[in-house]
């Protein structure tokens, strides 16, 4: 059998807990980092597993920091670990512009590890890349740097999370998610992943996955207004959460992610959402996933998180599809991103 050969963009901690599984799969693992970084990014990387309360020793792996290196080496799948608004900032365009440069010739498949509409759209014009080399995944696990300082909660080893890099949790058996654009791509990817004897990579409906990534963004918009609360504190306010899951149905529903409005509203049920959230809180201990969301999302993507909703929201407004619920959502999470004034010195 021959080695798959896998670029990673990004050695953060989405990148190293993607290629750790992949690596244990026995692909090949290079990862592109930034100009000046390839020295401190070398290995070995250790990973500590809250599944398992023990530190993964992630070794044997290349790193990278010249693009223009990256043309003789015949990569079968690339992975781009930068968030939505980095993607769609000027230097994440010009990078995934010289990444198409770098890849151009070969038939490397590359996989968007970023969630956002339109954002593939974006990959295909930047990159320059044909359509069918290009499609969606996510991380199915959470990752965070152990720089974050989380709660620590039993039976979480402390010495062991403060030697490692980076720690990540696997709510459900699988890893990382694929939508099924291109079948034969997808099931190839799907098929290495799973090779890891640890976590699955699963393949997912297009509309599916669509909703999947964009809708869930006003969970974590009212879990923010509200101060990242535990998910029963969430789920009983009377007014911000029937609210969001009002504006998770009016994503859902977008025309372009091709979801009947009936079955939206039969499935996301403002009692079904409640407990995917406290559920998902369960299965993340003993990763503290409040902590977890006010130090990623409220911090690390919180550009990217509010970008995600004003662009799904423009979505709406150009469709001529109103979206009541995700405009009030939007308007108190930009009020209270609003800066403090300072009043304590006043005259």
């Amino acid at each position: 059998m021959n080695e798959t050969n896998v670029l990673v963009v990004g050695a953060g901690a989405m990148g190293l807990v993607t290629g750790y599984h992949l690596r244990l799969g026995g692909a090949k693992i290079t990862f592109l980092v930034r100009p000046g970084t390839r020295d401190r990014t070398a290995g070995p990387a250790l990973l500590y597993s809250y599944d398992d309360g023990n530190i993964k020793r992630f070794e044997g792996y290349e790193v990278e920091d010249d693009i223009a290196k990256l043309r003789t080496i015949p990569f079968d799948f690339a992975i781009v670990t930068i968030d939505y608004a980095q993607s769609l900032a000027a230097t994440g365009t010009r990078l995934l512009r010289d990444l198409g440069e770098a890849l151009a010739d070969g038939d490397t498949t590359l996989i968007i590890g970023g969630v956002g509409i339109g954002l593939r759209e974006h990959y295909i014009r930047a990159t320059g890349l044909p359509p069918h080399r290009i499609f969606n995944g996510v991380l199915g696990a959470l990752s965070h740097q152990t720089s974050a300082n989380l709660p620590v909660h039993s039976p979480t080893n402390s010495d062991l999370l403060r030697q490692a890099s980076v720690a990540y949790r696997h709510p459900q058996e699988c890893g990382f998610v694929l939508d099924a654009m291109y079948p034969e791509p997808a099931a190839a990817f799907a098929e290495i992943y799973g090779r890891n004897g640890t976590s699955c990579c699963l393949v997912i409906d297009e509309a599916q996955f669509a909703v999947m990534t964009n809708a869930p963004f006003c969970a974590l918009a009212a879990k923010e207004i509200m101060g990242w609360p535990p998910a029963c504190d969430l789920v009983s306010d009377e007014e911000l959460w029937p609210l969001s899951c009002s504006a998770q149905r009016e994503i859902a529903s977008l025309p372009q992610f091709g979801m009947d409005p009936a079955t939206v509203a039969q499935t996301m049920t403002n009692e079904m959402l409640a407990k995917i959230q406290i559920e998902t809180e369960i299965a993340c201990h003993p990763l503290d996933y409040p902590a977890f969301n006010r130090f990623h999302h409220g911090r690390k993507v919180s550009a990217q998180d509010l970008l995600v909703l004003q662009n799904c929201l423009k979505a709406g407004v150009s469709s001529s599809i109103p979206m009541p619920a995700l405009t009030e959502l939007v308007a108190q999470l930009e009020e209270r991103r609003k800066p403090q004034r300072d009043v304590s010195n006043r005259p």
